[in-house]
Formats: structure tokens, C-alpha cells, sequence
């Protein structure tokens, strides 16, 4: 057995050994297929132009795969770090029964990572990788992501064609809804109580972050949001990435962008998901026992001597992260 794991940057990896990634990717995620321009796009898509990879390669083929997208984050409203969200991972199925395989990419990762400054990584992982993060990679279950909805049409969400009049109903509760919002952003406007811990976000972060043609990003004076449309099982559903005014997130830029889409889109329903730290009324908190499925997020550490300086890392009332940060759908 000749393996070995290597870490490359984005640019480094060769138009061969991408072709390897993709064929790997999708022979282990056939009901989410990729491309090379996905994931070279979704992995510069950050102020740092690239990200890290581990590369697992036994007899020259590639077996496994693990990605660090680097980004900076405020600290306590002063101190700009360097956090690394885990992401796009595979191992083919036919290699998973060594557990070694993951681990060792990751581990390869830990260390050339901490060289590079990043302070800890963090990852919202799917249902079969959790219980390897927590038990066996030693990553800090810290809360689960929170899903904020408007129903515009109901039937369709529940999938009953025989309901079908309660369509109209929905969409007559969604357009009052949003009408009572606008009206009352113009008198009390609540901004986001700013998290310790949160993604800097500039123009040039914005422009990096949704540069794929799938986002749409909408200009209205000082008011800026984006949004992307997918296909969930049948379920046509708008997801919020990005709102904001003159760069903090507000109610009434949140009531903008949910205004726009129930306009200019034809939707199911217009979703939300993360941290939400502003008082607002037109997005409803999905209960936990109803969330179409648990995205938890958690954190590892990568140097023990920043244990004590960021224990508040453990709080999850310090985090403000969502799909801007990292797109888990």
C-alpha cells in the first residue's frame, strides 16, 4: 500500500488530480453532484483567495478529501482572527471502514493550519460525520443552527394538493405580514446586538463570498441582501444569505429582502438559518422538534495554550453565524 496525505493550497492542485476530486465527490454524494468549478469556486470565495486541502492518495488516485476555507473573524469588537470552516470532505466508500483515513487529514490539517495562525476550525457537520467529530476529532458541540421561515404556501410545504385553498391563505398572511413590517421598521427599527464572535463582512468580503451566478444580491440605498433559490424535495425555498444597512443587520433590511423575494420570486417558502440577533416579527422560529434537520455547530481548538483566551468560544450566545458563513443546506 503506497498512501500518503498532503496539504495543498487551492491554486496548487492540478487540473488531473481536481478531475479526481470531482469523480470522488460524486461517486460519494450521488444526489448532490458537483463540478470543479463549484468547488474551486466555493473554496476562493474568501478575503484570502484560497483555501486548505488534504488529500489523501493511495497508488495515485485519490481516495479522500478534506477542506479548511479560512476566514477572518472579530473578536470581542477589536481583535481580528483567523477561524477555518471544515467543509467538503469525502472518503470513498469503499476505504471507510478505516477510520484512520479521516483523521489523519484531519490531523495533517490541525498542524499546518496552526503554522498558518488559524485559531481553531469549525464545522457544522451532517448526521453520519457528528458522532466521529465529537468522539474521535474531539470537537465541542456548542448549539444547533436555527431555522427562521415564512410560509408562503402551505400546501406546497406540506405537500397536501387537496389543501390546496390554504395557498391563498398563506399568501394573504405573508403579504399582511410583510405590509405591517414595513410600516412598523419605519417607526422602530431594531440593529443586531453584534456578536463576540463574527465573520468580518466588507464590500470586498461580499463580492468574494457571492461571486457565483446561483447568489443574487440586491442593492436598495443603504440596504444590501442576498439570497439563493433551491429545489428542497419538491419545495421551492428562498434562503436568506445576507441582509443588512450601511453594513449592520437591521429589521427593516430583513423586511426588504423578504419583501422583494415574495415579489419577484416564485416560492414555497423564505428561509433563514443561523444566529438571528436582532428583535424582528416577519421570520417565525421553526421549534427544534419541527426543523427539517439538527445543524449543529461546533469548534476545536488548535493550540491548547488559546484554551483560556478563547473559553468563551463555548458560549453559544457569543456566535453569530449562518449561511453566510458557510453554506451547510
Amino acid at each position: 500500500m503506497n498512501r500518503k496525505i498532503k496539504i495543498y493550497k487551492t491554486n496548487e492542485i492540478s487540473d488531473k488530480m481536481w478531475d479526481q476530486i470531482v469523480k470522488g465527490f460524486n461517486a460519494s454524494f450521488e444526489n448532490h453532484p458537483t463540478t470543479k468549478e463549484r468547488l474551486i469556486g466555493d473554496a476562493t470565495s474568501n478575503p484570502f483567495g484560497y483555501s486548505y486541502h488534504a488529500i489523501c492518495v493511495e497508488n495515485d488516485s485519490v481516495i479522500g478529501f478534506n477542506t479548511i476555507f479560512p476566514n477572518y473573524y472579530i473578536h470581542n469588537g477589536n481583535e481580528k482572527i483567523t477561524l477555518g470552516l471544515s467543509g467538503s470532505t469525502f472518503v470513498l466508500k469503499e476505504y471507510r471502514k478505516d477510520i484512520f483515513i479521516l483523521y489523519d487529514m484531519y490531523m495533517a490539517l490541525k498542524k499546518h493550519c496552526a503554522d498558518e495562525n488559524i485559531i481553531a476550525f469549525l464545522g457544522v457537520p451532517n448526521s453520519n460525520s457528528y458522532q466521529y467529530l465529537i468522539k474521535f476529532v474531539h470537537f465541542k458541540d456548542i448549539f444547533c443552527l436555527d431555522y427562521y421561515i415564512l410560509p408562503v404556501k402551505i400546501s406546497n410545504i406540506l405537500k397536501v394538493r387537496k389543501l390546496s385553498f390554504l395557498n391563498i391563505l398563506s399568501e394573504l398572511f405573508s403579504l399582511f405580514l410583510i405590509a405591517g413590517n414595513k410600516l412598523l421598521t419605519h417607526i422602530y427599527n431594531p440593529k443586531e446586538n453584534k456578536a463576540n464572535y463574527r465573520i468580518e463582512i466588507n464590500d470586498a468580503f461580499l463580492e468574494k463570498r457571492f461571486k457565483d451566478k446561483r447568489y443574487k444580491s440586491i442593492s436598495k440605498g443603504d440596504i444590501k441582501f442576498t439570497y439563493v433559490i433551491s429545489d428542497e424535495n419538491g419545495i421551492k425555498c428562498a434562503y436568506i444569505m445576507h441582509f443588512g444597512e450601511n453594513g449592520i443587520k437591521t429589521s427593516k433590511s430583513l423586511t426588504l429582502a423578504v419583501s422583494y423575494i415574495f415579489r419577484h420570486e416564485k416560492i414555497d417558502i423564505i428561509m433563514f438559518v443561523g444566529t438571528l440577533r436582532i428583535n424582528q416579527s416577519i421570520l417565525i422560529k421553526v421549534p427544534n422538534k419541527f426543523q427539517p434537520k439538527k445543524l449543529p455547530f461546533t469548534y476545536t481548538l488548535l493550540n491548547a495554550d488559546h484554551s483560556e483566551k478563547y473559553s468563551d468560544m463555548d458560549n453559544k450566545n457569543n456566535w453569530d453565524f449562518s449561511l453566510l458563513n458557510l453554506d451547510v443546506r
